[in-house]
């Protein structure tokens, strides 16, 4: 079903799942120092430029039809069914191809006395991110016009993330929806040379790298 909004043109749909497009790209990382979220700035996660950037939708076809429908059935997403409208883009339930089973995170320089070069910073770095796991898991609970009506923002130390937290999370086409923060900075030195490892839960690895200065 096709209707006029003003100017634009929206659209009915029927879904059965609620994501509608899982996004699958190469990682790349990027210091940002706004202060706002911490004193010591934030990492961001973004899609690498010049990667290829696959997209899953629920209007696929052929082989990527198959592939969302795989991925709708590994998160228990096939029983949202409901008919929803949108203008041009669908505005909900944009995700990350990969669910993340642990991220770890090494510096070429010491960070401090309890972090010599080459050991785990996941005790001092925390992960800001969206998941909809829950909101899936618990039946797709909602409060007023479609509204998410369960927590889907966290905020956790990388050393207290469980292997099942990090599914179906939220990436906005090249950005994903999540970000790095130091909880401390370091006593020793003031620029590092940071890589961070992506543990897939489907055995894949990534990794990327980035160059963090710290005033």
């Amino acid at each position: 079903m096709v209707f006029i909004i003003g100017c634009d043109v929206a659209e009915t749909d029927f879904f059965r799942s609620y994501i509608t497009q899982y996004h699958k790209y190469d990682i790349s990382l990027s210091v940002d120092t706004t202060t706002v979220v911490s004193p010591y700035g934030m990492i961001r996660i973004n899609s690498k430029k010049g990667s290829s950037h696959n997209i899953y939708t629920w209007k696929s076809k052929g082989k990527n039809k198959l592939v969302f429908d795989s991925l709708s059935r590994v998160h228990n997403d096939m029983s949202y069914n409901k008919e929803r409208w949108y203008i041009q883009v669908v505005g909900w339930g944009n995700c990350f191809y990969y669910d993340i089973a642990s991220i770890d995170v090494v510096s070429e320089e010491d960070f401090d006395n309890n972090h010599p070069k080459g050991s785990s910073l996941k005790d001092v770095i925390r992960f800001h991110f969206l998941s909809l796991k829950k909101f899936i898991d618990a039946g797709y609970p909602e409060g007023n016009n479609h509204n998410i009506d369960i927590e889907t923002s966290y905020e956790k130390k990388l050393s207290e993330i469980g292997t099942s937290e990090m599914a179906v999370l939220e990436s906005w086409f090249s950005r994903f929806a999540g970000f790095f923060v130091f909880d401390t900075a370091p006593t020793l030195s003031k620029t590092h040379h940071l890589t961070f490892t992506f543990h897939y839960t489907n055995g894949e690895t990534y990794t990327a790298k980035v160059v963090k200065e710290f005033k």
